[in-house]
């Protein structure tokens, strides 16, 4: 029954999608060969695009792989996430009115944790809009039964949300950061790095010097390798965040220095059936 009704999910899904009304013109998405066998990779940005945007390509390769690897999946994601308050949070009255300025619902206020309202707070437009193309896929990959590989170590993962999450203090970040500075801020990512992903520059891949000190890009991007060589075998969909895949320490260079053949795929192809 459980597999009956994920094959149905993914149906209703793919439905969907066939009716978006707007595609992405220039996805980072890439078709790797090696010994006889093919995988794709797709940079992903993980807020501001759903599946819906997606190219009737990238739907295919997703179809027809055996095997989805991601840097996490959705569970492991949400165990890591600081974990919400179980009796409802007090904060100071000017704290508590700019994040209902911002938008906030008094329940998410109450209850969820400090670091993650730091999000909500600097992000709430793209959260609230729902699109995580990361999750989207994994659900479409998962209703199809595929299997799954998670790319990053949790323990890395653990201390990364650590290091990055927690150094946000709401209150601090609140006082400082006007709900109206706030959405202008948001609004100034939608217009840089959401704008610049559906652009499609390969340029725009490389992650900055200050991206990959924090989030350790390159050196993840090594430990990878590895995982990745293995999930060729199978015939995999390789889902990862877009800034993992250009400059010197990136995806594409490290596969290639594997002697694989990396190739950007055109949005008018197809896959064949039975590919990979």
């Amino acid at each position: 029954m459980e597999i009956a009704v994920r094959i149905l999910v993914f149906l209703i899904a793919l439905l969907s999608i066939s009716a978006r009304a707007e595609t992405m013109a220039h996805p980072y998405f890439f078709k790797l060969e090696k010994d006889g066998k093919a995988s794709y990779l797709l940079g992903t940005i993980h807020m501001g695009v759903g599946a819906k945007e997606l190219p009737e390509i990238i739907l295919q390769a997703l179809e027809t792989s055996p095997l989805f690897a991601s840097e996490l999946n959705n569970e492991t994601a949400a165990r890591l996430a600081p974990g919400s308050s179980p009796i409802p949070q007090t904060f100071p009255a000017d704290v508590k009115a700019r994040l209902r300025q911002r938008g906030l619902p008094g329940n998410l206020i109450a209850f969820a944790s400090p670091q993650v309202l730091c999000d909500y707070y600097q992000y709430w437009e793209g959260i609230e809009e729902g699109k995580n193309l990361d999750m989207e896929l994994e659900e479409l990959a998962l209703a199809k039964g595929k299997a799954r590989l998670e790319l990053d170590e949790v323990e890395l993962s653990r201390k990364l949300v650590r290091e990055t999450i927690g150094q946000c203090h709401i209150e601090e970040l609140v006082r400082s950061l006007s709900p109206q500075d706030a959405k202008l801020g948001y609004e100034k990512w939608v217009h840089e790095s959401l704008g610049a992903y559906k652009l499609g520059a390969m340029e725009s891949s490389t992650p900055s010097a200050a991206d990959d000190a924090a989030y350790q890009i390159g050196a993840r991007n090594a430990a990878w390798i590895v995982k990745l060589k293995a999930a060729h075998e199978q015939g995999a969909f390789i889902n990862v965040g877009y800034q993992h895949l250009g400059g010197e320490h990136g995806l594409l260079e490290l596969l290639k220095a594997e002697g694989f053949s990396v190739r950007r795929l055109n949005v008018n192809q197809t896959v064949p059936k039975g590919s990979p």
